[in-house]
C-alpha cells in the first residue's frame, strides 16, 4: 500500500480527512491531523482517530455530508489528545 497524502475519496468505501488544527483565535496552525472514515457496502460506518477537538466539526460536517452519521463505529488507535478529544 502506497503512502496517502491526497484528502478525499481514495478507493470505493474510504475517505482521507485533512484536519487542519485551529489555535485560541482560531487561525490555522501548521500541523494537521488524517481522519478516515470506511462505508461498507451495507451503509455501516466507521471513523477512525476522530481528531482534535478544534478539528471535530469539520470531521462532522465531512461525515453528514457522505450520509455517513449517525456513525456505527469509531476506532482510537491510540490515547494521544490528536486522537481523541474529537470524541
Amino acid at each position: 500500500m502506497g503512502y496517502l497524502d491526497k484528502p478525499g475519496k481514495f478507493n470505493n468505501n474510504n475517505w482521507l480527512f485533512d484536519v487542519v488544527y485551529k489555535d485560541r483565535e482560531g487561525k490555522n496552525m501548521s500541523h494537521r491531523h488524517a481522519a478516515y472514515l470506511i462505508k461498507t457496502e451495507n451503509g455501516k460506518s466507521c471513523l477512525i482517530n476522530p481528531s482534535p477537538r478544534s478539528g471535530a466539526p469539520n470531521i462532522y460536517r465531512r461525515i453528514k455530508k457522505l450520509k455517513s452519521w449517525p456513525l456505527d463505529m469509531v476506532i482510537i488507535t491510540h490515547s494521544h489528545w490528536d486522537h481523541t478529544q474529537g470524541m
